[in-house]
Formats: structure tokens, C-alpha cells, sequence
């Protein structure tokens, strides 16, 4: 059995090397990134994971369309990586059990498709500055995320992924939440969750949502709800209210204490030593 792991990138410096790492160390075998138009050091980054020979780096320009893209990089996996299994990874999640790594999921399962839930970490005023890596840094997970309108982004429940056997593949849909396959099995396993690092910090979501947003306009071939979350940034940035919309996402020390203590926000440490001793090793 060979698991690959499949990406499109743009820039993601800061995490996508400890991302990879990770995945690598952690039972996939081998890696393929899609760089899109990086203006930061992930090129370099890719490259000098490329050496190594368990990363393909690879680089696109021109219109931004995620699930084309992804469904290609999943051909070129099975085809060209024989791949037996594939996960749609991006750059800021970290895909972990706590009793199991991904080829042990895998030969427990009897379906073709695994179902994971999404978790997000949550940017606080108490994250330690002084630690670059966003993964050490982010300590707080939404772990129980209410359904009350209009709640920030990253309280939100989320939608998960799902990782899947290339046998009778046809196309994955935009953010990796459905695949279509021939004769879908659906499985699970128990505290199999992906770590979700959307928002870093301020700077890198200003970049993100500029050049996400602009990506997105830009390919008329998307509907108005394909990026929904983007495209509502990008409308908030063209109009000057991003910054307003950060610091309603950021939770200060009086929110932050709040959501704990209703149960929605939990202090996750025991998943940084886990981490860094994985990424360390690989």
C-alpha cells in the first residue's frame, strides 16, 4: 500500500515545510505541491524538500481553479507515484490520531473513502510570540464550535476532508470535502481529525485574502459561493474593514477566557510535543 499526499500551495512559508515534514513522518510516502504563483520562500522551501526525493515540487502560473488542479495532481499520483491512496492535503493542515498513523487507518479500514473532521486553532492575545512555528504557537482549538450565526470564522463548525483510494477515481470537489468515486464506501475512525491553521497572523492574512480573493475573481468559471469566506475578505479589504475583521477573529484575553469557559475553546499543548518530536525525526 502507497499513500501520496497532494497539495496546491501559495505562500505558505512558515508552515508548509513543518506540513510536510509531518505527513512524511506520519505514514505518507510521498508528496506532491502544486506551487501557485508564491511570492514568499515557498519555492525554495519545496525545492530543498525536493532533494530529498520524497517531495515533488512542481509550479503553476495562470487562472487559480483548486479542484481541476487537484483532481490532476490525484491522475499524476496514481499514474506516475503509484499511488494507492491519496490525501488532499493543504498547507496549513496537519492530518493525526493519537493512537494510529495514516497506513494503519488505511488497512483498518473497509471502505474507500475516510471521512475527517476539521478542527481549527484559534489565533489568542495569549499565543507566545516569540515562536515562529504557527503550530507551537497556536494552543487554543475550537474544539466544540457553536452554531450561532454570524460567530468569526474560526469558531465556526467546519466542513471535513476526505482521503480515498484512487480506484475508480473521477474528480475531487472544490475544498476537498467530496470526492467522487466509483462505488463509494465511506468509513471513519475514531479521533482521526485534521488540524486546521487558517489565520497565522495579520500580515499573512492581508496576503492571503488579496491574493486569494483576487484568484478568485479572476476565474469567472467559479459561482459566487466557490470561496465564499475569500471572496467575503476580499469585499471587506477592497472596503477598508479587514483589519476590524482580524481583530474580531484574534481573541483577546476577556473572549478568549469566555469561550473556555463555556467549552468552546480548549488549550491543546499535548499536540505540540507530538509535533515537534515527529517533525524533528523526519
Amino acid at each position: 500500500m502507497r499513500i501520496v499526499l497532494v497539495m496546491l500551495a501559495r505562500n505558505e512559508a512558515d508552515i508548509i515545510g513543518p506540513t510536510l515534514r509531518w505527513h512524511l513522518a506520519t505514514g505518507v510516502d510521498h508528496a506532491i505541491v502544486i506551487d501557485h504563483d508564491s511570492t514568499d520562500a515557498t519555492p525554495d522551501i519545496l525545492s530543498d524538500l525536493a532533494r530529498a526525493g520524497r517531495v515533488t515540487h512542481l509550479r503553476r502560473q495562470g487562472l487559480y481553479n483548486q479542484a481541476a488542479m487537484t483532481s490532476e495532481l490525484v491522475r499524476l499520483a496514481a499514474d506516475e507515484y503509484a499511488a494507492d491512496w491519496v490525501v488532499p492535503c493543504d498547507a496549513d493542515e496537519l492530518w493525526t490520531c493519537p493512537d494510529k498513523n495514516l497506513r494503519e487507518i488505511v488497512a483498518a479500514t473497509p471502505g474507500n473513502v475516510i471521512k475527517v473532521p476539521t478542527v481549527n486553532f484559534v489565533p489568542t492575545a495569549n499565543d507566545p510570540a516569540h515562536e515562529a512555528d504557527p503550530v507551537l504557537r497556536m494552543q487554543y482549538k475550537a474544539a466544540k464550535p457553536p452554531k450561532i450565526p454570524k460567530l468569526p470564522y474560526v469558531l465556526k463548525p467546519i466542513q471535513g476532508k476526505v482521503m480515498f483510494n484512487v480506484a475508480g477515481f473521477r474528480e475531487i470537489l472544490m475544498g476537498n470535502h467530496v470526492v467522487d468515486v466509483a462505488a463509494p464506501r465511506i468509513g471513519q475512525h475514531e479521533g482521526f481529525v485534521i488540524h486546521h491553521y487558517p489565520l497565522r497572523s495579520r500580515d499573512h492574512f492581508f496576503l492571503k485574502v488579496i491574493q486569494g480573493g483576487a484568484a478568485l475573481e479572476a476565474n469567472k468559471s467559479l459561482t459566487k459561493l466557490q470561496g465564499y469566506h475569500w471572496r467575503r475578505w476580499y469585499d471587506l479589504y477592497k472596503r477598508g474593514k479587514l483589519d476590524r475583521e482580524w481583530r474580531r477573529m484574534r481573541l483577546g484575553e476577556l473572549r478568549l477566557a469566555a469561550w473556555q469557559l463555556a467549552g468552546v475553546v480548549h488549550r491543546d499543548v499535548a499536540f505540540g510535543r507530538r509535533y515537534l518530536e515527529a517533525v524533528t525525526r523526519a
